[in-house]
């Protein structure tokens, strides 16, 4: 039941963030970290979430906020395994469908 914990919590904050979405930007930034981490959870959702129910759902606006928000939040910490995650998931595919 330890196992599942993570992909419940992370389903939670999934359906948080569908609700506030830019004042949730922490909270997609700190999801990052189970896609960088070694777990027997397949956090996929996540994945597709990131690419595709973001990148669909936000605004241009919103997007745009979003991505000032993580180049902000990286800033400061330099390139953690997390900045790369987000690159992938968040700003390449926002470009892409742009």
């Amino acid at each position: 039941i330890q196992v599942k914990e993570s992909k419940w919590l992370a389903i939670c904050l999934i359906s948080y963030i569908r609700v506030k979405k830019l004042e949730a930007t922490d909270l997609i930034f700190s999801l990052f970290t189970s896609l960088t981490t070694k777990t027997r959870v397949d956090f996929t959702f996540l994945r597709s979430f990131f690419s595709n129910e973001i990148v669909d759902t936000f605004t241009v606006e919103e997007k745009k906020t979003l991505l000032e928000s993580f180049f902000s939040h990286f800033k400061s910490k330099g390139e953690p395994p997390e900045f790369f995650v987000g690159l992938e998931l968040l700003f390449f595919p926002i470009f892409e469908k742009a």
